[in-house]
């Protein structure tokens, strides 16, 4: 009646799937925070398995809905997303 899914598998589902709020949740965390820049995660937790264009996209309309433009500025390179305060 079930099959079992197996590692892989459950690493594609999570990565796909949608939750709302999770960017403003983790931007809020670093706009809190005193880092001046971070590198997100794409291998474990929230965003593990996530496509790096489709996370920073993410956090950049994140940036926008909590109106930290001048203050926050998310960079995309080499399939790394990274979040940096603009005065650092």
């Amino acid at each position: 009646m079930f099959t079992e899914l197996t590692p892989e598998r459950i690493a594609e589902l999570k990565g796909a799937s949608r939750q709302r709020g999770v960017y403003t949740a983790e931007l809020k965390k670093f706009a809190e925070g005193d880092e001046a820049g971070v590198q997100v995660d794409l291998s474990n937790g929230t965003f593990e398995s996530k496509n790096p264009n489709t996370v920073m996209q993410g956090f950049r309309n994140a940036v926008t809905k909590m109106e930290l433009t001048e203050t926050v500025n998310v960079i995309l390179n080499e399939d790394q997303v990274y979040l940096i305060r603009r005065d650092a």
